[in-house]
């Protein structure tokens, strides 16, 4: 519906029960960014977190890659991996 607000259903009751909803904006943490990082690295060299990427091969898989990206269907990072092509005009195979 036209001019309908969007939100929680029950934020009423919120005040009912003299309770408090509170958002966060990442920019509010920026401070604590470098030592998260090196958690983070820590964790990783220790083999506690793993990387995932998920590759998808050719520049004409990239609608495909597109619609994953916002359907959720890949895990971690997603990649198009575009090859160099000896044959395009826009590739230099000559040494400089």
């Amino acid at each position: 519906k036209r001019g309908t607000a969007l939100g929680p259903s029950n934020y009423i009751k919120l005040a009912e029960q003299g309770a408090i909803m509170k958002g966060f904006n990442v920019m509010q943490y920026m401070w604590k960014l470098p030592l998260t990082m090196m958690g983070m690295f820590y964790l990783y060299m220790r083999g506690k977190v793993k990387i995932i990427e998920h590759v998808e091969d050719g520049i004409e898989s990239y609608p495909l890659a597109l619609h994953k990206m916002f359907t959720g269907g890949h895990m971690g990072k997603l990649l198009v991996k575009v090859v160099k092509s000896s044959s395009s005009p826009l590739v230099s195979t000559k040494d400089d």
